[in-house]
């Protein structure tokens, strides 16, 4: 295989890993905020949102 090759390939992966870690963070975001709307009465303190 080719270095031009080779680059495009790690390319490719790295877009893929990093568009896997942003859905996996959506997901963990969506199921937090899920959590803290049943347990809002327990949160110390509330963070605005931004």
């Amino acid at each position: 295989m080719t270095s031009e090759g080779y680059n495009e390939e790690v390319q490719y992966v790295r877009n893929r890993v990093t568009e896997d870690l942003e859905r996996i963070q959506r997901e963990i975001d969506a199921r937090e905020v899920q959590q803290s709307q049943k347990g809002q009465k327990t949160s110390e303190t509330e963070k605005p949102c931004s």
